[in-house]
């Protein structure tokens, strides 16, 4: 497990775990920990997991490098999906920002079925990772770990950062 800088400690602790199709909330107290379904991305490393303090984006659409470096350096950032721009330079943006993880939240047309219907081309059920059709050159260097959670999901992990929704 790769652990995350920690500047901010009134983040939330959270874990992508790319095998296992997963974004763990982790209590304080560990007591309580919460396994929120995901779906990997094709082309990120698929065998291990990463452990940091969740930041948001800044832009949240991660359109654009991302503004808030500082804090997204050695943790985990959450990106909204959409806006026209692919996942690949969301994910190049985060990683460009030092992100050590990117937890994408859908914009409503995923559910946890993780259909083709959600990004085509692709189905979890089979084994496949999200952004399947991509091609694979254009993720070269690109290594960061990266899931995209459904709207609610990704709703839930933005009230623990104590965030307003956008």
């Amino acid at each position: 497990i790769l652990l995350s800088n920690q500047l901010n400690t009134d983040a939330p602790v959270v874990i992508i775990s790319t095998a296992r199709h997963s974004v763990i909330l982790v209590d304080d107290t560990a007591s309580n920990t919460r396994d929120i379904q995901a779906w990997g991305l094709h082309f990120s490393p698929s065998t291990y997991d990463v452990r940091g303090l969740l930041v948001m984006g800044d832009p949240i659409d991660g359109n654009e490098p991302l503004r808030n470096a500082d804090e997204v350096r050695g943790n985990i950032v959450l990106i909204e999906r959409g806006g026209g721009y692919p996942f690949r330079d969301k994910v190049l943006h985060a990683q460009r920002a030092g992100a050590i993880g990117v937890i994408f939240m859908d914009h409503g047309q995923c559910d946890t079925q993780w259909t083709q219907g959600c990004v085509p081309g692709a189905s979890r059920h089979n084994g496949d990772g999200f952004a399947l059709q991509d091609a694979e050159s254009a993720w070269e260097g690109l290594d960061t770990p990266a899931v995209i959670v459904t709207k609610e999901h990704g709703e839930l992990l933005i009230s623990e950062m104590g965030s307003p929704l956008m």
